[in-house]
């Protein structure tokens, strides 16, 4: 397949996406849009970390089918099993998302015939981008309904700007294993990488992203009434939180990006 019949593929998946944002307030698709912008830079940083450059068809690829095709099927098997397996949104949408997602990320590497650590690292994080973006169209829908304007506005500077790095770091995880895999023809290394952003993503669900929502609900106790704006807790408390939920991941990924040789790419 050559490079344009891959563009054209890698295309495809975004007007599945279109037709997600149709019927939005105009507001909550400017908010997506700045929430990828914010998502952008973190990868950005990553793929510089890294020393890794991908064909632009490669990047447009796993951003796409994340947004169009992972994150809806994600969304849809997760609402299956909610209603039909007790604890499931804890127990099992970190294990649902990440496995999903891992399918674009072997997808990309096998279109792209990218091999390695660093190339599977980038590749991870653009997959964590797109499905961010199409996760955040649904809260931030649902922030500017709910709360109006300012709902919104506080919804995309926590989800968007605090919080931007968490798919994009855990899917890297994903794809650092695959990269391995790939390139050595072994299967564990995939396995190990799909089970740490597994279970970072249950770490994040369990114990951070509880601990960040009681922070901004400013709370009384367990399912307290809220008491108002936060204030200063919003600034300092909540990005020490995500931090320290990413900061062990993200350290392991720049061992390992120093620790592996140049990538191999075909373009």
């Amino acid at each position: 397949m050559g490079p344009r019949a891959r563009l054209v593929l890698a295309l495809g998946p975004l007007a599945a996406f279109a037709w997600q944002a149709a019927g939005t307030p105009g507001s909550v698709v400017v908010g997506v849009a700045v929430a990828a912008v914010c998502h952008l830079v973190v990868v950005a940083w990553i793929a510089h970390a890294a020393h890794v450059r991908l064909p632009a068809w490669a990047v447009v690829f796993a951003v796409a089918w994340a947004a169009g095709v992972a994150a809806p099927a994600a969304a849809a098997t997760n609402e299956l099993l909610q209603a039909r397996v007790a604890g499931w949104p804890l127990g099992g949408a970190p294990l649902v998302e990440e496995a999903v997602k891992a399918a674009v990320v072997l997808s990309v590497l096998g279109f792209t015939e990218i091999r390695g650590v660093r190339a599977g690292i980038v590749i991870g994080a653009l997959v964590g981008l797109g499905f961010a973006v199409t996760e955040n169209l649904g809260y931030f829908l649902v922030a500017r309904l709910q709360d109006g304007p300012a709902g919104l506005v506080r919804a995309i500077a926590i989800r968007g700007v605090v919080e931007g790095a968490v798919h994009p770091v855990l899917t890297a995880s994903t794809g650092a294993g695959l990269g391995v895999a790939m390139a050595r023809g072994r299967v564990l290394p995939g396995v190990l990488g799909l089970a740490a952003a597994v279970g970072q993503h249950a770490v994040w669900n369990g114990v951070a992203s509880p601990a960040v929502s009681g922070i901004l609900c400013n709370g009384i106790g367990p399912g307290g009434a809220c008491r108002g704006d936060p204030g200063v807790d919003r600034l300092l408390v909540v990005p020490a939180v995500v931090a320290a939920a990413l900061t062990p991941g993200l350290v392991g990924l720049l061992v390992l990006a120093r620790r592996a040789g140049s990538p191999r790419a075909s373009t």
